[in-house]
């Protein structure tokens, strides 16, 4: 009897102790996988100094990174230096590259001396190109010489390829003869072809007989191959042309 209450005794120890470790390790990875969760109280001393150098590297890569989780007390003087250095190389390569979130009063005067160029040069360009971006007063004289012809150049280009972006008001008066001609030139081709951007009003009466010539012409194609598109009412000159090609088919043994 004795004996078996020892047993149970033992059982109930050993039990226990098996909880207790199973807890504590719960709560060590715990501990390494998210420290606010931690219960340090239950940890041991070697424990607590493993734990306390995770939660210092963590906080040196949220200070490298610039995470708002960055706690710069717990930076040594070596890790301060570092976090500090890369931090304005960071912002250097912001300021070089344009953005919002550079920081000039953390340039030195050599770099400031390199932004402010190649900040110049990249609205130079934004200019030379048409972007929206660009600040005509930050351009020199003769830079906003170049960038003006460089507008009118491609002002005219717009207007001769009828992009939308031309602006007629801007064009010389020789210019906007030019233009003018490419115009009705493509107008004419429009309506030769049968295309929906045809402005008829806008032709000549030699252009408007060129223009139904060439229907007439389309029309007796499309009627030859026997396309749904033919056209039935011809005209005496359409019938003649049609009855010659049908001749011809004949004569080669049709």
């Amino acid at each position: 009897m004795k004996s078996s209450i020892e047993s149970l005794v033992l059982s109930g120890v050993l039990s226990f102790a098996v909880f207790g470790y199973a807890a504590a390790q719960d709560n060590l990875a715990t501990c390494v996988e998210d420290l606010n969760a931690c219960d340090t109280s239950s940890l041991t001393t070697a424990q607590k100094q493993e734990i306390n150098q995770l939660q210092r590297k963590e906080n040196l890569w949220g200070c490298l990174t610039d995470s708002a989780s960055c706690n710069r007390q717990m930076l040594n003087v070596s890790e301060s230096k570092e976090v500090t250095e890369t931090h304005q190389q960071r912002n250097l390569l912001d300021c070089l590259q344009g953005l919002a979130d550079c920081e000039h009063s953390l340039l030195t005067p050599a770099q400031a001396t390199e932004v402010d160029k190649i900040s110049h040069q990249r609205n130079l360009l934004a200019c030379e190109t048409g972007s929206d971006s660009c600040n005509h007063v930050l351009l020199a004289p003769s830079e906003a010489e170049e960038v003006t012809s460089l507008e009118r150049q491609r002002n005219l280009l717009n207007c001769e390829t009828g992009n939308d972006y031309c602006d007629p008001l801007r064009l010389t008066a020789s210019e906007f003869e030019q233009v003018s001609n490419i115009k009705h030139r493509r107008n004419v081709l429009a309506c030769e072809i049968g295309d929906d951007s045809c402005d008829p009003f806008l032709l000549s009466s030699r252009e408007m007989a060129q223009v139904a010539e060439a229907k007439r012409h389309r029309n007796s194609v499309l009627c030859e191959t026997g396309s749904e598109s033919c056209q039935r009412t011809l005209t005496p000159q359409n019938v003649k042309e049609m009855n010659t090609g049908a001749g011809l088919k004949n004569s080669h043994g049709g």
